[in-house]
């Protein structure tokens, strides 16, 4: 069950984001061409929180490595919020929204992330062996 699971969740996720890809190709950025500054302040915060989404995973990959199933972890980020990684990845998401200078697509970025992982967490808590 577990597999079919994870399998239809990535399989989700791959969808949502080539479908989101695709419409950023072919979109421009309306506040680029009305309000350039106000647009590239916008690409400048969302590649600053890409860049601390990406090294905020790293930084719990290398504590959960090999026992995100296994040991109950509770150091390093773990020992500040129970899901760092979702964390992280909540701040990438909005990182890509605003980096494509659009507040639509930043939106659209915050209602599928608030929409898809609590069902991916509460997924992960009932598979969660008792610790």
């Amino acid at each position: 069950m577990k597999n079919k699971i994870e399998r239809l969740r990535i399989a989700i996720s791959r969808v949502f984001a080539a479908a989101l890809f695709g419409v950023i190709l072919v979109s421009g950025s309306y506040l680029q061409t009305v309000a350039p500054v106000v647009g590239s302040i916008l690409f400048a915060l969302g590649a600053v929180l890409c860049g601390i989404a990406s090294l905020g995973r790293l930084w719990c990959s290398l504590y959960i490595a090999g026992y995100k199933t296994d040991k109950l972890i509770t150091e390093g980020p773990y020992s500040m919020t129970r899901n760092p990684l979702y964390f992280f990845s909540f701040l990438g998401a909005i990182g890509i929204g605003l980096a494509t200078e659009s507040i639509f697509f930043t939106l659209v970025m915050l209602i599928g992330f608030a929409i898809y992982y609590p069902m991916v967490i509460a997924s992960e808590e009932a598979q969660r062996p008792a610790f």
